[in-house]
């Protein structure tokens, strides 16, 4: 049982119903921030984490006795963490309810590149719009007309006062 526990990558915690921890895994005192030589059994989740979130977390799972599931935000080492909580009843071979079973997996690395996966997403939806609206543009205008103060000028396009750079052809030879 504490092999299978200790090997775990996701944090794992048992608590009874006066929330007082019956078992927590290594990964699990990491991702709360735990020392784990302060951190015997017996005492009150609260006590290792003070984390608004979590706390009302775990009284929604035991008010509505429900499975709850909820990204909570934690802030350790001058860094954010996101860790993702699953609370279900704890329960005994009878069937009695003996306290809730927390499993915590780190999602923070996860939950930054979903948010950068937005954002290119939506800078991809945005050019995909210009490029949409410039094709509508182009298929509006009547290229036999002059478009936005421009003529056509020995089949250049130029406006009023350019000087062309291009050597147009003369009859009789280029000039510039």
């Amino acid at each position: 049982y504490e092999a299978v526990l200790s090997s775990m990558t996701e944090g794992v915690v048992g608590i009874d119903r006066e929330q007082k921890i019956l078992t927590i895994n290594k990964a699990a005192l990491d991702m709360l921030g735990a020392d784990p030589d302060i951190v015997p059994a017996r005492r009150g989740i609260h006590e290792i984490s003070r984390n608004k979130d979590l706390n009302q977390l775990i009284e929604r799972t035991l008010e509505s006795g429900e499975y709850q599931e909820q990204d909570v935000l934690f802030f350790r080492d001058g860094q954010d963490q996101t860790l993702n909580i699953k609370c279900t009843l704890l329960k005994s071979p009878e069937e009695d309810n003996i306290g809730i079973l927390l499993v915590l997996t780190d999602v923070t690395q996860l939950r930054r590149l979903e948010a950068e996966r937005e954002v290119v997403r939506s800078s991809l939806i945005h050019l995909l719009e210009i490029k949409v609206d410039l094709e509508r543009r182009i298929d509006a205008a009547d290229t036999s007309q002059t478009v936005e103060g421009h003529a056509r000028v020995d089949n250049l396009l130029l406006r009023p006062g350019d000087i062309p750079i291009i050597p147009v052809a003369q009859p009789g030879g280029f000039s510039q």
